[in-house]
């Protein structure tokens, strides 16, 4: 007889048909001399989760390592770039890139690179 198991599970409210998808082509590039600082590029996504066309400019956060250090504002399918400079000492640091339109909050994507 076959049954459920389930030792950790979250379910929550689902995502906002205005969401926009995850942003796309996302790249880090640390800068090449050694400074504490990275250049994030990314393409805002153009469609929302539902597969409709996003009206409207696309806010796109950027995190690092959980903590969020700038705001892009973005047409729909622009490629946009951010230069953190706040890095505080060299090291492996995460950046994760979210997108919302309004107060429809989007998926995110994350890329890590060594800075310094």
């Amino acid at each position: 007889m076959g049954g459920l198991i389930a030792h950790s599970m979250e379910i929550g409210a689902g995502l906002d048909p205005k969401a926009p998808q995850a942003p796309a082509e996302l790249t880090i590039t640390p800068e090449e001399t050694g400074l504490h600082q990275a250049t994030i590029s990314v393409k805002a996504p153009s469609m929302t989760v539902v597969d409709t066309p996003i009206e409207g400019d696309v806010t796109i956060k950027i995190a690092r390592d959980g903590k969020e250090v700038g705001t892009v504002t973005a047409a729909p399918g622009a490629v946009v770039t951010y230069t953190d400079d706040t890095v505080p000492v060299l090291g492996d640091y995460t950046w994760t890139v979210s997108s919302c339109c309004g107060e429809a909050g989007g998926l995110s994507v994350f890329a890590s690179a060594f800075v310094g």
